[in-house]
């Protein structure tokens, strides 16, 4: 499975490669989106806001991170 996390225009979208599905969030993603790369492995979960409520990643289900620092996409494999 990967998750696609696509930020433009101060949305984020969410885009599921297997089912090719979108969710636009309204806000960005908490400050520590920056570390990710650096610093999964000290991460418990990863949050992400959504309209009003959180929903979670389990970090420990993360096989890879990469992102696309070009069209700002950050790719994360799971499991």
């Amino acid at each position: 499975m990967k998750l696609m996390i696509a930020v433009k225009h101060q949305l984020i979208q969410l885009i599921d490669e297997d089912s090719l599905q979108k969710i636009k969030l309204k806000k960005q993603l908490i400050t520590y989106y920056k570390y990710l790369m650096e610093f999964k492995h000290h991460l418990e979960l990863l949050y992400f806001l959504t309209f009003n409520s959180f929903f979670f990643i389990n970090i420990f289900l993360i096989k890879f991170i990469t992102i696309n620092k070009f069209n700002n996409i950050l790719i994360i494999y799971f499991n």
